[in-house]
């Protein structure tokens, strides 16, 4: 509607836009396709959605507004309101959906001010007139009706949000409004509602005008039909060095080749050895233009290798950005992805303000930046904020404004958190490297990384990162960050990164820590070198060794250890299911027996010893035998099993590229109440040392079908004459129930086997 003041009409302010720029839309990968990226070389890396994507991205625009439609509101009926009387309806809006809506927020309070249009009030101004949404994000605001004024004097009620954050979320207080090359205006966040008639339902946002500057009459171009936003609150960064990381780049035109090439080199010396390189970090890289997408997936960047892959792609990004800004598609490319990644942090930068919005941008350009264009960026990186990362926590968005106008930063903070330094930073283009640096010291910043990595007999490389060695780590005073407090000792064991991570304490110190670090030798084992980065001369051998760690320094270690025989086996699991030797490919019914059958290798470089296979066997199966190979016993003799069914096998040593069979040999047993129809049944297998854990388990399902018996027939009774007409046009239901589980039978016995192996994150 048209907003009347005084027979003034105040529409949107009309702006020039300058004329198109060239879209951008960034290439996905196929979730099915490997991880492993395949690097673009050309400036195709950012290349036009296909026609299908358009559509639906198309479909999600409009789901997003059938979400939050005003006609929604309209269709609750408000309480009767005395003569004289109206009612002011406020929605408040939560967070994006996968399918592109929007959830709704319980418990924001808001306040209707009595003010001219021009009288605009604080952000912080209560009245009597108030409300708190409800579990669906309504709530009515009852009023006197309101009239009078002229021009910019007209009266009206301002639409204020209480600063009460509520069920995690704060409010949003101001946005930065104006053309997209200009200083910002800072545009208090509320809504003014002109004259208000006896009897009136006005919708906020719907039916309310957005000011960018209420003395001159100066509106915000558009803003989010039917709904107030507020931003998730921000959690605090992990206190941990190692996190999953999403890496998000800004690929608009504003981004030319002087600032691509700094944008290139900051990113990749925040994943190199000046920044996070060698560390348990992972990254996954992201770019926007008039759409998003993500470049790859999650790679760790504990190795040189995996530097070099996400080096690779920020080398082939394009030579010159282009296409407009997209925000809101960033943020729902990460909160969605293709690969269900998580992140404990997503480092989103940005040289400008949000000049479109939407899975298909470029079907809502407005370079005169808005409250809708901040608002739609704000609701998916709540999305992103509600995520849970690796780490146990909320992710974490933190902005990186790059060279943006005044004002700016009040749209960065919306996406973000208030505070600056902390949910968001502030810098140009060549100080982007260092800025970067600082947030990478954030968490790592005065640590020490070990990683294990291990070598054959002959030096080849087993694993570069090896899990299950443990480190100790003294320093002559408290100055190790322990999970109970500081403490001048602790030991930690490498896990599924293949390292540990020594955080130190420098209060009261800036000069560097000494930190002592022993290994826990392992049976056939040699600690053979240990080199550290960053021209650091480490004091001592591999098996214990001293280095200086300098305040805000990130240092990293790699110890490596060599085979020398005596227990230093690989040794893995393949499991089968089979009956006379042939897998099982069709369902099973009770007293049907078959087998598991069990192969351990020793894939090397050196014999394996005290080995243990068990085997946790379903509660649906009874075992009747195991065959075992020549000298390993039953753990459970002279018992089959023990507690919760569970088969154990040992043996004590296993020859280099030896292989052995054991076969445990089941029975079906008979139907249960809640009959299971798919057993999962996974065997694993260990060793005094083994060089890699991630071929040590390995499962397969069978699938169970216990038919239902067809109920006994009841007789039918004879029929006597009432002098009514027969029933006729009944249908025989007894064909239906019959069809209906002939289709059901049908549906299981399709089911095929599925075998699936444990993946780790460990290389081998």
């Amino acid at each position: 509607m048209a907003l009347v003041l005084g027979g003034t009409s105040l529409a949107f302010a009309s702006t020039s836009s300058p004329a198109p720029e060239p879209e951008t839309t960034v290439s996905v990968p196929d979730a099915s396709e490997s991880s492993t990226p395949t690097v673009d070389t050309d400036a195709a890396v950012v290349e036009e959605v296909a026609e299908d994507d358009a559509a639906a991205d198309q479909a999600n625009d409009v789901a997003a507004e059938e979400t939050v439609a005003p006609d929604e509101a309209s269709k609750r009926v408000p309480a009767a309101v005395a003569a004289g009387e109206a009612t002011l309806r406020v929605k408040k809006l939560g967070e994006r959906t996968s399918d592109g809506g929007v959830t709704s927020l319980e418990g924001a309070t808001f306040y209707a001010i009595d003010a001219a249009a021009n009288d605009q009030p604080s952000i912080d101004e209560t009245s009597d007139f108030s409300c708190t949404t409800d579990a669906e994000g309504f709530c009515d605001i009852e009023v006197p009706a309101v009239s009078g004024g002229t021009g910019l004097s007209t009266n009206g009620y301002w639409i204020v949000e209480g600063s009460t954050t509520s069920n995690g979320y704060t409010r949003i207080t101001a946005i930065g409004t104006g053309q997209h090359t200009d200083a910002k205006t800072d545009s208090a966040y509320m809504f003014f509602t002109g004259p208000v008639k006896d009897g009136d339902l006005v919708e906020v946002t719907a039916e309310t005008v957005a000011f960018a500057n209420p003395q001159t009459g100066s509106t915000t171009a558009t803003t989010k039909a039917g709904g107030v936003v507020n931003s998730r609150s921000n959690t605090a960064l992990p206190e941990s060095c190692g996190l999953s990381i999403a890496l998000v780049l800004d690929l608009s035109q504003s981004i030319d080749n002087t600032k691509m090439k700094q944008l290139k080199a900051a990113a990749s010396s925040f994943v190199g050895d000046d920044g996070l390189g060698g560390t348990a970090s992972s990254v996954s890289v992201y770019g926007f233009g008039t759409n998003a997408g993500q470049l790859l997936p999650s790679t760790s960047l504990q190795t040189s290798g995996g530097q070099d892959v996400v080096n690779d792609v920020i080398n082939a990004l394009p030579s010159n950005g282009s296409g407009f800004t997209n925000w809101d598609d960033a943020f729902q490319k990460v909160a969605f992805n293709a690969f269900d990644e998580q992140y404990d942090l997503v480092l989103f930068l940005s040289d400008g303000d949000p000049t479109t919005y939407g899975p298909n941008g470029s079907a809502n350009i407005d370079t005169n930046v808005s409250f809708r264009n901040v608002e739609e960026g704000a609701l998916s990186a709540n999305a992103v904020k509600g995520l849970t990362g690796p780490a146990g926590d909320n992710t974490k968005v933190v902005g990186v404004g790059i060279g943006m106008t005044s004002n700016s930063y009040l749209n960065l903070a919306a996406v973000s958190g208030p505070t600056q330094d902390e949910d968001y930073y502030l810098t140009d283009f060549p100080g982007l490297s260092e800025k970067l640096r600082e947030i990478a010291t954030k968490n790592c910043g005065g640590t020490l990384t070990v990683i294990k990595k291990t070598v054959d007999a002959e030096g080849a490389t087993i694993s570069e990162t090896t899990s299950g060695w443990a480190f100790t780590g003294t320093t002559e005073g408290d100055w190790i960050a322990g999970p109970d407090g500081l403490t001048d000792e602790l030991t930690l064991t490498t896990g599924d990164s293949g390292s540990v991570n020594f955080p130190l304490d420098f209060a009261g110190d800036e000069g560097p820590r000494a930190i002592t670090v022993t290994e826990d030798q392992q049976a056939g084992w040699t600690p053979t070198d240990v080199v550290c980065d960053d021209d650091i001369e480490p004091s001592g051998d591999a098996a214990s060794f001293t280095v200086d760690v300098p305040v805000n320094g990130i240092v990293v270690c790699t110890v490596t250890n060599q085979s020398g025989g005596g227990g230093g086996g690989d040794v893995g699991i393949e499991k089968t299911a089979e009956i006379d030797g042939a897998p099982v490919t069709e369902p099973l019914e009770s007293g049907d027996a078959f087998d598991y059958v069990l192969e351990v290798t020793n894939y090397g470089p050196d014999a394996a010893s005290d080995l243990v296979v068990t085997d946790a066997i379903p509660s649906r199966l009874t075992v009747t035998g195991i065959t075992l190979p020549a000298g390993w016993t039953n753990d459970n003799a002279p018992e089959l099993v023990g507690e919760g069914n569970v088969v154990s096998i040992s043996g004590d040593t296993l020859a280099v590229d030896d292989a052995v069979e054991i076969v445990v040999s089941v029975v079906v047993n008979a139907a249960a109440p809640a009959p299971e129809l798919s057993l999962l049944n996974e065997a694993c297998v260990t060793a005094a040392v083994d060089a890699d854990a991630s071929n040590n388990c390995d499962s397969v399902i069978v699938t169970v079908l216990d038919p239902t018996p067809p109920p006994t027939p009841t007789p039918t009774p004879t029929p006597t004459h009432s002098g009514s007409l027969p029933a006729t046009g009944a249908p025989d239901m007894g064909l239906f129930v019959g069809l209906g589980f002939a289709a059901l039978i049908a549906g299981i016995v399709a089911m095929a086997i599925v075998r699936r192996r444990r993946e780790t994150t460990e290389s081998k």
